[in-house]
């Protein structure tokens, strides 16, 4: 199975640093197979996933935890946090600004409505048919059919 990164990771390669674009997955997680763009020249290179790394300094969209960089006394209690301010209220409507969208527009169909089929019939009306009397045909001959 081949998935695409959107966005792509940066990953450090034993052939340098660059950006992954898609995974090759073969099964269990050593078998993965990681396709990299080098930086330095923009080759492409297809590397297993035990010759890849992730830069520490990459933190996949989440917030770094900067209080567990500082090494601060643990006698000391931690400095209180400023609470947040409130969101900005949204401003008023302006002249070109509606205060509610209109109400939805009913657009006629594009197309006539089909007629509806006929009604199925039920039963077995004509269903047998003896093959003995048809000809090549597929027509009885006239002198079996006056039988």
């Amino acid at each position: 199975m081949i998935t695409q990164l959107n966005p792509p990771l940066p990953l450090t390669t034993t052939r340098g640093p660059g950006l992954a674009h898609f995974i090759i997955d073969y099964g269990p997680e050593q078998h993965l197979l990681w396709v990299v763009f080098l930086d330095a020249n923009g080759e492409c290179w297809t590397v297993p996933n035990p010759e890849v790394r992730i830069p520490p300094n990459w933190s996949m969209r989440r917030r770094f935890n900067t209080e567990r960089l500082v090494a601060s006394d643990p006698t000391t209690p931690p400095e209180p946090t400023p609470p947040e301010a409130p969101p900005p209220e949204a401003p008023p409507p302006g002249p070109d600004l509606p205060e509610q969208s209109p109400p939805p527009v009913e657009l006629p169909p594009l197309t006539p409505p089909m007629p509806s089929p006929p009604p199925l019939r039920m039963g077995r009306q004509n269903s047998f048919v003896d093959l003995s009397q048809l000809n090549g045909a597929g027509r009885a001959s006239p002198a079996q059919a006056s039988v």
